[in-house]
């Protein structure tokens, strides 16, 4: 099980990218739930359950959005980029590239656009 820092926590004494691995590994936690929550609605949900799901899907999306869109992912992007050697190619250097992009993006949407 991967760890979780909870968001009123002062973030532990770890390197910036693990740091950066676990907010990440939250943020995929709960797309994987979006994305069954958006499955289980398409081929099993009951009759009548649609405004609940609605309702649990945007709450999750926000959620989504939030953490990262947060500065405290931004830090660590940050931190991590800045450690990492320059020149270097590897597994690493692509999930910061790809995290860069997505919070680029993510910054784009404002929140109240998430929520509709």
């Amino acid at each position: 099980m991967a760890q979780s820092i909870p968001s009123d926590a002062p973030a532990p004494t770890l390197a910036p990218l693990d740091n950066l691995k676990i907010q990440l590994a939250d943020i995929a936690n709960l797309e994987q739930a979006a994305s069954l929550l958006s499955w289980d609605q398409e081929t099993q949900m009951p009759l009548g359950a649609a405004p609940a799901r609605g309702e649990q899907l945007t709450t999750l999306a926000k959620v989504i959005h939030e953490k990262v869109t947060s500065k405290v992912l931004g830090d660590a992007l940050k931190q991590s980029q800045q450690t990492l050697a320059d020149g270097v190619h590897n597994e690493d250097k692509v999930l910061l590239e790809l995290t860069d992009r997505m919070v680029s993006r993510s910054q784009k949407l404002p929140s109240d656009f998430i929520e509709t």
